[in-house]
């Protein structure tokens, strides 16, 4: 949705396709998911996407707080 919706959002992901392309296995091809690759994901790659995500959502909020007029740049 974030890629839909706020495209200007979900570019400053570093790696949000490849996120939506995991998810897509993880829930659509659940037999052919390799366990060990999920848990490296999860120590390697979860925590840099985690921190963007916190960043884009606090931006969010500012807008929301403060209104869009206030903030230039806001999707």
């Amino acid at each position: 949705m974030l890629a839909k919706f706020w495209p200007n959002r979900f570019k400053r992901l570093s790696n949000g396709r490849k996120a939506i392309g995991f998810r897509n296995i993880l829930t659509h091809n659940y037999a052919s998911v390799d366990h060990e690759t999920v848990y490296e994901t999860a120590l390697q790659d979860v925590p840099k996407l985690r921190r963007e995500c916190v960043e884009i959502l606090r931006e969010s909020e500012d807008v929301v707080k403060d209104g869009p007029e206030n903030r230039s740049g806001a999707d």
